[in-house]
């Protein structure tokens, strides 16, 4: 029976395009958000403090959103062990599934 990991890669792409993009939104969105921010907030709080709280903490986000997907071959998190996490891994830290793999190929052997 092959499977097709095309959604699952598909799902893959998104998350790692959401931790990108709110990685690179940080300085631009910033220009804007903080100058709303010293608007709203009392003179007293730095609004970028504020924005770098808020930022980062969607940046943390979105980073373990990437962390906690699943290998679509074994079902366990491709880019975590209980002692260690790497999302720039290239193959599954389970299984071996290669990144982009679009099926089971190698049972066919």
């Amino acid at each position: 029976m092959k499977e097709n990991y095309d959604e699952a890669w598909q799902e893959y792409r998104r998350r790692k395009r959401i931790f990108w993009i709110v990685f690179a939104a940080y300085v631009p969105v910033g220009l804007i958000f903080g100058s709303l921010l010293k608007k709203v907030l009392p003179e007293n709080i730095e609004a970028g403090l504020v924005y770098f709280l808020i930022w980062g903490s969607l940046w943390v986000a979105s980073g373990y959103y990437l962390l906690f997907w699943r290998c679509p071959r074994c079902h366990k998190f491709f880019h975590m062990k209980w002692w260690r996490a790497n999302a720039f891994v290239e193959s599954c830290l389970h299984c071996g599934l290669p990144r982009y793999t679009l099926g089971n190929e190698d049972q066919e052997r």
